[in-house]
């Protein structure tokens, strides 16, 4: 479902072929692709307060786990 500029390759930020490859229309689309994406999840917080609570409660155990390991 989800795609990158050149799936068998990995293309390093930065650099003149990713510049071309973002230009191009494999860029556009995964520009549009993951845009859509993130909207997506924003509606599914916004629409949900209970999975932001919950991503919460998740960071704050994590947290103190982290802490008490450290």
């Amino acid at each position: 479902m989800f795609g990158t500029l050149l799936p068998d390759r990995k293309i390093s930020g930065h650099t003149p072929l990713f510049r071309e490859l973002a230009a191009s229309e494999s860029g556009l689309h995964c520009l549009l692709t993951s845009s859509k994406a993130m909207a997506r999840t924003l509606l599914t917080l916004l629409l949900s307060p209970d999975v932001i609570a919950r991503a919460k409660h998740e960071l704050g155990a994590r947290l103190t786990l982290e802490m008490s390991a450290g």
